[in-house]
């Protein structure tokens, strides 16, 4: 992969953000999110569940995570083989929410349509 320089962000004292979907700023590109901190228009993974589609057994928080977080961009082949099976033999859904750190923290989310066995999801931030 291939990162371009992110736009200069100013982070000090008096640019620390509110509101329910903002995220205080650490240092300089930097932004803290609770649980991770992360460079400013990079992957920060919140949720992820294959078989959300029967409920939230199964969560695959951890690959995700490995895989995409600090990235602009990440695609992950999602496979039952890494994962593990939380419903077998039922065709299940993959969902996941993730924030793109920065200045404004919208949280995203996806789901990738049952089977999502063998399929690619995408996510991006920019």
């Amino acid at each position: 992969l291939v990162f371009g320089s992110p736009p200069a962000l100013r982070c000090d004292a008096a640019s620390y953000l509110s509101g329910p979907s903002a995220a205080p700023c650490l240092a300089s590109g930097q932004w803290d999110y609770g649980t991770a901190t992360c460079n400013a228009f990079s992957i920060s993974v919140v949720t992820a569940y294959y078989g959300y589609n029967y409920g939230l057994n199964g969560n695959e928080l951890s690959f995700l995570t490995a895989a995409c977080n600090g990235r602009s961009s990440c695609s992950y082949a999602i496979n039952v083989n890494t994962l593990g099976d939380p419903y077998p033999g039922k065709s299940k859904t993959f969902f996941c929410q993730w924030r793109c750190c920065g200045p404004s923290s919208t949280l995203l989310s996806t789901t990738v349509g049952a089977e999502a066995h063998g399929q690619t999801l995408t996510l991006t931030c920019s």
